[in-house]
This record gives structure tokens, sequence and C-alpha cells, in this order.
């Protein structure tokens, strides 16, 4: 019986430990991005880093990507850092979010790699 308790309590935190570490991924594309194409040291992304930013984001399989609504929080053209914080902020978020506002959506079932095409 015991047994049986343990499994079910580690396979009830193993969703929370793969969103948090989703979670985590996301942060760390959305930063690094932002470190690596920031030559000037003025804290922006350009467009063209942006296009490169978003079809990184879109291959995960650990979560959906609302571009839309990622363009809409970040708007045109040159993009501050405070615009990816608030992207950041909206990730955070998560259940407290409406489905339309959310600009990622974890899915609970995907493969190890993340990575959509690949396998393991």
């Amino acid at each position: 019986m015991h047994l049986f308790h343990h499994e079910s309590i580690i396979s009830s935190l193993f969703p929370v430990h793969l969103q948090k570490n989703t979670e985590s991924a996301i942060v760390q594309q959305l930063v690094t991005t932002v470190l690596r194409t920031d030559k000037d040291s003025d804290l922006k992304i350009g467009p063209a880093e942006l296009k490169k930013l978003m079809l990184r984001l879109e291959s995960f399989e650990t979560f959906s990507f609302n571009q839309a609504k990622f363009k809409e929080i970040i708007g045109e053209g040159e993009v501050p850092v405070e615009k990816i914080m608030k992207v950041i902020r909206n990730l955070k978020a998560g259940d407290d979010l409406p489905e339309g506002e959310k600009v990622f959506t974890i899915i609970a079932r995907a493969s190890l790699t993340g990575k959509k095409g690949r396998r393991n």
C-alpha cells in the first residue's frame, strides 16, 4: 500500500516539475536572446533577432506559443527589455490568466527533448 501511495505522490508532482522546467527554458530563451544580441548595451532586441526568437519559441513542443499575444505585448520595432519582462510576467501568471491572454501554454504531455520533430 505504501508503494502505491509514493507512486501517486511522484506522479502528481511530475507535472509541476515539468511545468517549472518548461517555464525556466522559456525565460532562459528570452533572456539569452536579449543578452546575446545587445551589442550596444541598450537592452533592446532588434526586429531580425525578434523573428529568430519567435521561430525558436515555436519549435518547442512542451508549450504552445501565442505569437499574436506576444506581439501585442512587445509591440513593433526594437523591443526594450521591459517588454520582455512583461512577457515573463505573463508566463508566471499561469492559470490566473484566461487562455486567450496567455503567451505560453504549457503542454502536459510532451517528449523529453522539448523540441518539435525530435524524439528520444
